[in-house]
This record gives structure tokens, sequence and C-alpha cells, in this order.
């Protein structure tokens, strides 16, 4: 992959090779946020998967609570355990102090709850840490994890830059860090979202990287 710098001929003049390798070097893993507010990495393999783990970014997950009125909280994919705050259809509640631990999950038939141990309280827990809550019988309940972390897969470019933009699923934290790590799982870059700087990013056109002044 070619790299050009978007330099005025004086500069170039100036610096010449040893200035180029210089840049180059800055640019293991290079970051700005541009004026759009996109979050662009660059440095990396080009047309690589990477893995970006975002901090803070809101979860759902949906269960319909049966006859009795009990749901089991229903954990997002790749959570093993309750957190000690979840919101129930909008409502943001603590499950850190739930009744105590029964030794098996509340059992209704036919709108009859027959495990009686389970009488007289709205939720409760297992000893493997299951989680239940009681409701209106039937209700549809949606579950929001608020802070718990969340990743996806971005590829990076023909020129090794990653965009990762804004959008409504993937909004961007304006505290925390961001890890990105391979395919293979290889810590490469963290995005500090505290301290990024703004400015002007390079783009990419034909495999051949533009960088603007002040990208390192």
């Amino acid at each position: 992959m070619r790299i050009k710098q978007l330099l005025s001929i004086g500069l170039l003049a100036s610096f010449g090779l040893t200035a180029i390798a210089q840049v180059a070097s800055a640019q293991t893993i290079p970051m700005k946020k541009d004026p759009k507010g996109a979050i662009v990495v660059g440095g990396l393999t080009p047309a690589a998967k990477y893995f970006v783990s975002y901090p803070n970014v809101p979860i759902t997950t949906k269960a319909k609570a049966d006859a009795c009125g009990w749901v089991k909280i229903k954990l997002p994919t790749g959570v093993t355990s309750v957190p000690d705050t979840v919101i129930f259809n909008g409502v943001s509640q603590s499950t850190s102090e739930y009744a105590g631990v029964f030794g098996a999950p509340p059992i209704c038939v036919e709108g009859v709850q027959t495990n009686t141990d389970w009488n007289g309280t709205s939720d409760g827990q297992l000893s493997n840490g299951d989680k239940y809550r009681k409701f209106t019988a039937g209700a549809e309940i949606v579950f929001g994890f608020p802070s718990l972390p969340k990743q996806r897969s971005v590829k990076a470019n023909a020129c090794g830059l990653l965009r990762l933009s804004p959008t409504s699923a993937w909004a961007l934290p304006t505290t925390g860090s961001m890890a990105i790590k391979t395919e293979g799982g290889t810590a490469t870059a963290t995005v500090d979202t505290d301290t990024i700087a703004t400015g002007y990013t390079p783009k990419c056109s034909s495999s051949v990287l533009y960088t603007p002044p002040g990208w390192n």
C-alpha cells in the first residue's frame, strides 16, 4: 500500500524521505475524531477484520411472564451473570438485593404456583445466579442492560483505516475506552474517548492513503 502525505511541495523539499519515514513510523496506531463525530483509526492491516468493544451500550432482551406472573431475567448472549441494575419496561431497578436463594425456580401449573416457598415474594434467585421477578400474568417484559460492554466486528478498508460512525445501534461513548482486537483476539489499540483529538482524517482512494497534516 502506498502512502501519500498531503503536504506542500515546500515541506516535502525541506524534510524529504526522512520526514516521510518519521510520519510513517508514527502511524502505527493513529486515531482521531473527524468533524462529523466519527472515530477513525489507522495503521491497521488492510481489509482485515477487527472486533471493537463499546462500553455502556444499552442492550435489551425480551421475555413473557408465565400464568403466575413469574419471568426469568433473560440475559444477552455472552453474558453469564445478572448485573446489579436491570431496566424492566423502562424502569431501572436493583437486582443486587433480591430475596433469599431458593432451591428451584417458581413453578406455575394452570395459573397456580405449586412450590409455595416463592409465595409472598416478588423476586428471588437460585444458587446458580438465575434471578426471577413477578409481574402481571402473561405480561411482555423488555429487559434493559445499561452498563454492559458490547462488541461488534468491523473491517478495515484497503488502506488499513477503521471508521467508527455513531448510529442509533452503535452510539459512540462520550467517556471510557474502546478496545480494538484482531479476529484472533490480539489487543491492537485502545481508543480513549475522553481524550481523543478532533481533526481532519485520512482518505483512501484506490488503495492509496492520503493523510492530512497533523495525522499521527
